[in-house]
């Protein structure tokens, strides 16, 4: 399963959903847009006029704490850790593998 094909997507505004709509952007493109552009002119010499130009982009920080992941066996479970890690990655979000738990009920 790569989560990068059909994907669909929802928007949370002020507790509500936006209707669901279809991802037809390239990731790289919508990431883009997901940040702020900062433009600043640099002089360089005042007597030439000379300037340049300088720009930075800055996306947008998230901090994700404690996700559960519950299914009925272990399979299905490392089906949906791939899913997450596919996630994680688009997202460029670090996980701490060394933290995971696995508990098994029953």
């Amino acid at each position: 399963m790569n989560v990068n094909l059909n994907r669909f997507n929802r928007v949370l505004i002020n507790n509500d959903m936006i209707e669901e709509y279809y991802v037809q952007d390239d990731w790289k493109k919508l990431k883009k847009k997901t940040g702020y552009e900062i433009e600043v002119e640099k002089i360089i010499d005042r007597s030439k006029n000379e300037e340049e130009k300088l720009e930075i982009m800055i996306n947008a920080t998230a901090f994700m704490n404690d996700t559960m992941l519950i299914e009925n066996d272990k399979e299905s479970i490392d089906k949906m850790i791939k899913i997450c890690h596919q996630f994680f990655e688009i997202n460029d979000i670090k996980a701490n593998v060394s933290k995971y738990e696995l508990i098994k009920i029953n």
